[in-house]
């Protein structure tokens, strides 16, 4: 097996880090760089070496690792109405396989005194394949991934002052796992079942719809000069954005190690109820965005048996708009005139509802305490509240 040692450069206020000789203020190696043709000889590992104990190793990759494979498909239709507007209809399709994942190679697991239920409060959670090492994390080429959508769109070309382009989009995405990067991925929720992360995506957004407009108003060159400078060819513009929310998964209790694994990816348990996701009026969707109670903590020594990125959030709903005028003065100078408005309506956005299930009350393990705020919505989006900003060009 080969070895690397890793070195981390961090700076401060106090110490910050010289970039034209970063290893200067670098302790460990005697402020020089480690590496060739500059190598420090006092820590250059020998073929001895005792790796210390309950070592990590954070990215590996299986042996006879393949690359990814994706199949492609659409079919579509446009048709023309007049000279000037435009329609298609599509539909697309896609397909991977064999897309990296990570899995733990060596994840914890409860060892529980004899005859005793499996409980992470009287049970032991160890690393028992390998346990002078922490996590191994390792990328396969075992994930999939599919893309299905309908797609449909009109565009109207610029003719009396006015155009438009509107574009329809409802999908869906199913996937194993993610990125496949070790970066940003610890494991999948399941080391002993890749499957088990097969579901909605993270990139899952059904519905899609996003138009765009612009009208300019006549020019009214037939009439006086304050007519045609003050009222005449104004342009409004305007991005209408209506989307699904951002998909999220219900989590498992104990931190999501309620399975022991130590991936901290567990899910929740279904209870057989209905999920209610978003029904009433907004002050009752804002405290019951789901019902808490098709929901519990998973069963300990399971991952949790609730697919990844079940749910959508609050669907996302923002119009943009914006104002411009041109004056012109001898051919050779252009004043222009712009405000724009993003959220321009205010609409609200609403962060996720909290999706981590409380712990459970031993003499009723299905109830939700009063004061959980499971299932309520208790932040805002990322989406800002209206913002507007104005400007004047002078063009010569």
């Amino acid at each position: 097996m080969n070895a690397s040692i890793t070195f981390t450069l961090n700076g401060s206020a106090s110490n910050p880090i010289d970039f034209s000789n970063p290893w200067s203020n670098f302790a460990s190696t005697g402020g020089v760089s480690p590496f060739p043709p500059f190598v420090y000889e006092g820590i250059k590992p020998s073929p001895n070496y005792v790796f210390p104990s309950i070592t990590t190793v954070p990215a590996a990759f299986r042996p006879n690792f393949k690359l990814g494979i994706t199949q492609s498909w659409n079919l579509s239709l446009e048709q023309s109405f007049g000279q000037q507007f435009v329609m298609h209809l599509a539909y697309v399709g896609a397909e991977s396989f064999h897309q990296a994942t990570t899995v733990d190679q060596n994840p914890g697991g409860f060892v529980c005194p004899p005859g005793s239920v499996v409980n992470p409060n009287n049970c032991d959670d160890v690393r028992s394949t390998y346990p002078n090492f922490s996590r191994i994390i390792q990328v396969q080429p075992a994930a999939t991934s599919s893309y299905n959508a309908l797609q449909a769109g009109i565009e109207k070309r610029f003719s009396h002052g006015l155009q438009f382009q509107s574009n329809f989009t409802w999908s869906h995405t199913f996937d194993v796992g993610g990125s496949g990067d070790p970066s940003f991925e610890s494991s999948v929720s399941d080391p002993h079942d890749i499957g088990h992360d097969h579901g909605p995506s993270s990139l899952n957004y059904p519905i899609v719809s996003v138009s765009n407009f612009l009208y300019e108003s006549p020019s009214l060159n037939g009439h006086n000069v304050f007519m045609k400078n003050i009222l005449g060819t104004w342009q409004i513009s305007g991005l209408v954005t209506l989307q699904s929310g951002s998909p999220f998964t219900v989590n498992g209790g104990n931190g999501n190690n309620n399975s022991g694994f130590q991936i901290n990816q567990d899910r929740a348990d279904l209870t057989g109820e209905p999920f209610n996701v978003r029904q009433g009026g907004k002050s009752n969707w804002l405290n019951h965005y789901f019902n808490p109670g098709a929901f519990k903590q998973n069963a300990a020594g399971t991952p949790g048996n609730s697919p990844k990125f079940l749910l959508q959030g609050v669907p996302i709903k923002t119009i943009d708009l914006g104002i411009a005028k041109s004056w012109y003065y001898r051919e050779r100078y252009r004043l222009q005139f712009r405000w724009e408005a993003f959220n321009a309506f205010n609409h609200p956005s609403f962060g996720q509802p909290d999706s981590n299930p409380p712990t459970p009350d031993p003499n009723s393990p299905n109830s939700i305490p009063p004061d959980s705020t499971f299932g309520k919505i208790t932040s805002i989006g990322s989406i800002a509240p209206r913002v507007m900003q104005g400007a004047l060009k002078l063009t010569f």
